[in-house]
């Protein structure tokens, strides 16, 4: 079992016996629905109201609209989670570069090559505090940043600015100071969309991309995720022998295990090995 006392949890014997008590008194159809993240493509009240009631959404995300039009409706999402569902919406903004991100007419401040550019940690914080305290502002409470991608390929047409750099190391050190900056509005943070961007240079929402990796960076990745996967559960393994009061090993694997990307053939070889070492163990 997960010790929800332990990092990164650190909850309480109360909040424990919520979570625990909330899951059993949820209904499959229930616990499925917080797997998904929906997209609102209407902002009828009605149809808001329907995602929460009827489909038992996770979570929202949103296209930019001035914020008084946000902010109605987050209203109503909220509203209507409290009375339809045992746990909170999280709703989902999406400040890469500042406010602008999450809000029509939001504050740019940099995005993540201007940060790279400016070697500067400082400006990734704040480029996170302005667009968790904007998004917060009209309702979020969630954020999809920082874009962690690795720019191997200077061509690629989707993360070229938005990424920081080609250095895990600068990326790193960008993306602690982002997430940060995100807490002071006491927002969640989601990196994406690593490594899913990066190598390509084709817009991967409109065509199919060639990937011309090295036999070198192929197994890379399979020793980042597969090889490093492996040693950690032997060392759980080992400790849970030792402690001799049994437990549970979780691996994040991804929807690429089973459904491939023609772009990402090296990913979803690696998440697929995870998935069947983590059956095997």
């Amino acid at each position: 079992m997960v010790n929800l006392r332990e990092k990164p949890y650190y909850l309480k014997d109360e909040e424990i016996r919520w979570v625990e008590d909330t899951i059993a008194s949820m209904t499959d159809e229930e616990k499925i629905g917080q797997l998904f993240v929906n997209m609102v493509t209407s902002r009828k009240p009605e149809d808001l109201k329907n995602a929460v009631k009827n489909y038992h959404v996770g979570a929202i995300r949103y296209h930019n609209a001035p914020p008084e039009e946000l902010y109605e409706q987050n209203r109503i999402l909220q509203e209507n989670s409290k009375e339809h569902s045992r746990i909170p919406l999280l709703i989902a903004s999406n400040c890469e570069a500042g406010g602008n991100g999450g809000v029509g007419g939001g504050t740019a401040v940099a995005c993540g090559a201007a940060t790279a550019a400016a070697d500067d940690e400082e400006t990734a914080y704040e480029v996170a505090r302005i667009g968790a305290a904007e998004s917060a502002a009209i309702g979020c409470n969630w954020n999809f940043a920082p874009v962690v991608d690795l720019l191997y390929n200077w061509r690629n047409t989707i993360v070229q600015c938005r990424a920081f750099n080609n250095s895990p190391e600068d990326t790193i050190r960008y993306a602690k100071a982002f997430f940060k900056g995100t807490r002071t509005q006491n927002m969640a943070t989601c990196m994406k969309h690593f490594p899913g961007d990066g190598t390509e240079e084709n817009d991967q929402h409109l065509l199919m991309g060639v990937n011309d990796m090295t036999c070198e960076e192929w197994d890379d990745m399979q020793s980042s995720n597969t090889r490093g996967v492996f040693f950690v559960c032997q060392a759980a393994a080992k400790v849970m022998k030792e402690q001799q009061n049994g437990g549970a090993i979780i691996n994040v694997s991804s929807i690429n295990a089973t459904c491939p990307s023609d772009t990402l053939v090296h990913y979803g070889t690696s998440k697929a090995a995870v998935e069947f070492l983590t059956k095997g163990l």
